[in-house]
Formats: structure tokens, sequence, C-alpha cells
């Protein structure tokens, strides 16, 4: 037998640059990125011999300010720190606050500046002071610049949707990645241009950047060249499938970046290969799926997040329950029919009074069980230069694969393919609205693109591979197996640099009847 590894599981962005920096044309490339090492090694190439940790990896965050559903605040990286002191320098007056003393100028991660007396249109230095249970401390610093009304208006109105922690005010690296993934799925306010020659669908934006990315390069590379790293390492970041062309410009006077995202396809897919024709779930006593049907009353954790944000897409409804929201599904929609149908799936496979080790299982057997891997997909299309940018109109990238979703709310079981990138969001998605944590991780396996995910269980993360549960045998019978089934991370698991996943370190133990 073999596991179906893909060639090509996880695509990136059909790239074409277009940049412009201080009224000088960069050179135009155009290319398809087939792995994440193609940036990385771009981010290298600026002659040092190696960049500092957090030039690459776009998570860390120690200290940042920014906004917050357009409020100004202090904040860092969740950590474990027994107790915090901010100290805040505005106007040649310093303050300090503490965690312990002034409990209501904290939220978890976060300092509310305005609290004390800080406003946008003041220039502020910010310093905290984490102290560890041990009693050992570390201290980290950052600044702001002023921002005018208008700026503020402008900058930290929150993105469309209903996203309180997505504006157009970058404070860190992390939130550059998250904006253009946001653009990338939501295509906000997209316009539909249409010619003799062409047509597509054309999203703009400014954003104005409010960290100091200038720092985190050697100290010869220029602000415009240093700025078109960031952008690749967004561009490298992006952990979904998308093709798109960009061009982007960037007044370092200003500190504004004006982005532009043109798309060839729309945001549902369309089609499906004859990969459930040619091959089948083979499910065996022995090595079978141990989920059972039922019917369930079920109460779901995800009704009771008070943060919503509007979906239509299947990959909006998976971004918004990645972020911690509570999606609210467009009537009628794609995600809105895909919501309906994973509750339903729930409530047939898990009841209430289940652990949550338990739902796991039922869930990665279920997928594992009812979903076909794209084969003819990764065969004979994915790969084939003639496809263009319809290959992203094809189900099995999406949880409409996953599903079988066919159309107007119709599911059908021979619609039921995807690859991995459709799999893995879908174990997020069902997770997510069982209350149970658990991330979509991107690399790659044997080479080649691949992602999968990870799960806590009683505060213990582990892996999980639902593309990988299946095995092809010669017959092409795929059988489900569990050895990727809340496991520790492995050497052909290889994560992505640009973000730092929790490590998963050990084995459930399931007794399989």
């Amino acid at each position: 037998m073999s596991r179906p590894r893909g060639k090509l599981t996880v695509f990136l962005a059909v790239v074409l640059i277009l940049c412009v920096f201080a009224g000088g044309c960069l050179t135009v490339v155009g290319n398809i990125l087939d792995n994440i090492d193609a940036m990385f090694n771009f981010v290298k190439g600026f002659g040092a011999d190696e960049l500092p940790e957090n030039t690459v990896y776009g998570s860390a965050n120690n200290l940042a300010i920014g906004f917050r559903n357009g409020e100004m605040v202090a904040f860092w990286d969740e950590d474990e720190a027994k107790s915090y002191e901010v100290t805040v320098t505005a106007d040649d007056l310093t303050v300090t606050y503490s965690s312990d003393k002034n409990v209501d100028m904290f939220d978890g991660n976060y300092f509310l500046l305005e609290k004390a007396d800080v406003t946008y249109a003041d220039d502020v230095a910010v310093s905290v002071k984490k102290t560890a249970s041990d009693g050992k401390y570390s201290e980290y610093t950052a600044e702001y610049k002023a921002l005018t009304s208008d700026e503020y208006s402008a900058y930290t109105a929150n993105v469309p949707g209903g996203f309180t922690d997505i504006d157009y005010y970058i404070a860190d690296r992390y939130e550059l990645f998250e904006f253009y993934a946001y653009a990338l799925i939501f295509r906000p306010n997209a316009k539909e241009v249409a010619s003799s020659a062409e047509s597509y669908y054309e999203v703009t934006a400014d954003i104005k950047l409010g960290y100091d990315f200038l720092s985190l390069y050697p100290s010869d590379v220029s602000e415009g060249k240093a700025f078109e790293a960031e952008i690749m390492c967004a561009v490298a970041s992006f952990e979904d499938s998308a093709a798109y062309n960009y061009g982007y410009s960037y007044d370092p006077n200003t500190d504004v970046a004006d982005l532009i995202f043109k798309f060839g396809y729309q945001i549902y897919p369309q089609y499906i290969t004859d990969s459930k024709d040619i091959y089948v779930n083979a499910t065996t006593a022995l090595n079978g799926a141990h989920y059972e049907i039922g019917s369930h009353d079920r109460t779901f954790p995800v009704d009771e997040i008070e943060k919503t944000v509007t979906v239509s897409s299947s990959d909006q409804l998976y971004f918004a329950m990645k972020k911690g929201y509570r999606p609210e599904p467009v009537k009628g929609s794609n995600a809105d029919y895909l919501y309906t149908e994973m509750k339903r799936v729930l409530s047939l496979i898990n009841a209430d009074n289940y652990s949550v080790a338990s739902k796991v299982h039922n869930i990665y057997d279920y997928l594992v069980d009812t979903v076909i891997y794209d084969y003819e997909f990764v065969d004979k299309i994915a790969d084939n230069e003639s496809y263009g940018d319809t290959i992203f109109l094809y189900k099995c990238l999406y949880m409409e694969g996953v599903f079988g979703y066919a159309s107007g709310g119709k599911f059908s079981e021979k619609e039921r393919v995807a690859i991995c990138d459709g799999l893995s969001k879908a174990f997020l998605c069902l997770t997510r609205i069982e209350g149970i944590d658990s991330i979509k991780v991107s690399g790659t396996t044997d080479g080649g693109a691949h992602a999968w995910n990870k799960v806590e269980v009683n505060n213990r993360w582990y892996m999980v591979d639902i593309t990988w549960g299946n095995a092809l045998a010669k017959d092409n019978r795929e059988y489900l197996n569990h050895n990727y089934l809340m496991v520790p991370d492995d050497a052909d698991h290889i994560e992505d640099k640009w973000f730092a996943y929790p490590k998963a370190v050990g084995s459930y133990s399931f007794i399989f009847g």
C-alpha cells in the first residue's frame, strides 16, 4: 500500500510584481511560486549570512502598538508571564502601570493605552516587563508615531465583514500577514473589470505601516528593498490555495503602501474530477471507522462566541473560524449550506457528553471514511499549465469537495473528493464548532507542499493528518488507518518557516475495538 501523497497539494500564488518605489520601477517578475523555500531564500539573499529570527518568522511579537476595534493598545504574544509592568512615555511624561495593581488597564496580552491618557495624536514610547513565576523577567520596547485625524479615520477602521482585530494600520509583521490573507480570501469591495482583452476581479487597499520593518534587515538594505521583502514574505506566508496578480507602491515619507490584487476567477468553486468513479473507500472490520451514526440533540460551543463575521464562501467560513469568530453566513451562500451541513454531520457522529478525544477521533474517521483523495486532480490537472487559473475552481481545494456540495443547497456523495487543503480546512472547522482548539499547518512532505492539522486535547497538542489517514491499495481502494490520529510531530512533516506552530510531542492512547 502507499499513502496518497500528492505531487502538488497546496498552491501558492501566481504572482506578477508591478512594484514602484520613489518613482522608479523595479524589475517585473512573473512566476508560479511552487514552494515556500523560494521565498525564504529570496529574503535571505540580501547579502547577510543570517538574518534576525523575526525577519523570517511572522508570528513573533514581543511588543507592538496598534489598534483593536479603533481603540489604541499595546499588545504582545500570549505567554505564561506571572505579571506585567508597562511603562508609557508621552509628552515627556513617564508612568509605569502594573497588571497586579492596575487590573482595569490590562486585557490579557493587551494594555489599554487610552486609559493611560494616550491618544492616536501622541508620539508614544512603550516598554513592557514580563515577569515569570520563577522571578526571571524580560523587557521589550516599541515606539509609535502620531497619526492625524484623517489618518486615524482611514487606517484604524475595521475591514468590512465584522473583524475587530483586522484594520488598515499594520502594527507588526503578523498583522501584515493577516491583512494579506484577509484581502485574498474576502476580496473586500472587489470590482469586476472586463474588456475585450481580459476580465478580472480587482481589489485595492491602502495600509499604514506602523512597525519598523527596516530595522529587521541589514544596514545596507534600502527601505524600498526591505518593504519588497516584507511583501514577498506575506506572499509566501499565505497558507491556502489562491492564484492572483498583485502590485504595490510604498511611500517612505508617509509609511503608506497601496496594494492591488487581480483575480481571474470568482470565489465559488465549480469543477470536479472523475476520482470518485475510479477510487473507492474500502472500510474493513480490522481497520475500519469507529464513529457511529446516531441522532443527537446538540449544543455547539461555537454558538456561544460573541464575535461574529459575515461570510459567504467556504474559505471565508474557514478563515473566520480560524481566527476564533462565530461565522454568520449569508443566506443561500456556499458558506450557509456548508456550515449547516457541518453541524448536521456533528449531530450524527458526536454527542454533547462525548470526550474531547472521542469527538476528534470521530471527526478523523468520518472524514477519512467518506472522502476520496482527488488523485485525478493531482495527476492530470495541478501541473498542467493549460488549465491556468481554472485549477483554483476545482472543489477538491475547498470544503465544497470535502462535503460533496453540488449547488443550490444540494449535496452529493459522488462529489466528496478533496486533497489536503480542503481536508485540513474541514477538520479545523469541525473541531472549532465543537469548541476544540485546532490549527491548520502548512509545510512539505516528500519535497512537495502539504497541509495537515494540530489539535489541543487536555492542554496538550497533537498532530493529525487526515490525508495520510488513507492508504491506497493497488486495487484503487482506500483503507483507513489511525497512524496519523493525535500523534507527535515527525520528520516526514516539515513545517513552513513563517509561523511558530505549537509542538506536538506525544501520542494519545486510543483503544480501538
